[in-house]
């Protein structure tokens, strides 16, 4: 799985995701893609994200001002061999900031699972995704998305007796691609392998789902854990907004 397919797979599961609320669009812009609101949405418009992937910065901004966007950030992804500090600066010579950096990894899913994975089930009752709801302060997608035995959305959540103590989701992108997201330890349980756990139990049902590659973007938190289970650094994200005039 290269870059470019990771991009793909983030792109499309979020497509797949905004099924359950509201939509969005995927447009081809030349090299570019964005992500943005479908038509029809009545409440205030979200950031418009364009997606570039391995085009040089001022080929980009030639699509970007094509484009003539408004509200919108750019998602710029290079490879683990190109310039990152002088992408930035040029990007800031075109008048963006940079938000944040995400690192890109990705997995062979065919490759061996450990089968450590104390205290983890799929959800399936929604019991357990009010729980994780309450936790996130909103709730989870509907239960349409998680349920059945081969569903969008398969959320795996970590316990301490009854009590939810963490949570992932794999998300479906194509047949053989799933998108993670939304890996979460509750602060008092980090640092005991529930994170893991976790993601070992996710990883084996990917496997059993005929998953063949598994790709994410990473926390700066998550950066240290997703590689002792297999996950390689492929890449990096970083988020450019344009620079506000002041005055």
């Amino acid at each position: 799985m290269d870059l470019r397919d990771a991009v793909d797979a983030h792109l499309l599961s979020s497509l797949q995701l905004s099924a359950f609320g509201d939509r969005r669009q995927l447009i081809q812009m030349g090299p570019l893609t964005v992500l943005r609101d479908a038509p029809g949405r009545k409440r205030p418009p979200r950031l418009q994200s364009i997606m570039i992937c391995e085009v040089a910065p001022a080929e980009a901004m030639k699509t970007v001002l094509s484009y003539d966007p408004t509200h919108w950030i750019l998602c710029v992804f290079d490879g683990m061999d190109a310039d990152h500090e002088a992408i930035k600066t040029t990007y800031k010579a075109f008048g963006y900031r940079l938000n944040i950096r995400f690192p890109v990894f990705v997995r062979d899913v065919k490759k061996e699972v450990p089968k450590e994975a104390t205290g983890v089930k799929r959800v399936t009752e929604q019991s357990d995704a009010d729980a994780i709801g309450q936790i996130k302060g909103r709730k989870l997608l509907p239960p349409a998305a998680w349920l059945g035995d081969d569903p969008m959305v398969r959320i795996y959540a970590a316990y301490d007796g009854n009590k939810v103590i963490g949570w992932v989701q794999s998300v479906r992108a194509t047949e053989v691609s799933n998108w993670v997201s939304d890996l979460f330890v509750v602060p008092e349980f980090r640092g005991r392998g529930v994170g893991k756990s976790l993601l070992h139990s996710m990883l084996r049902e990917d496997q059993a789902h005929g998953v063949k590659n598994s790709s994410l973007l990473s926390s700066s938190d998550g950066r240290t854990l997703y590689p002792k289970v297999g996950y390689v650094q492929i890449g990096l994200m970083q988020i450019f907004a344009p620079i506000k005039k002041r005055g």
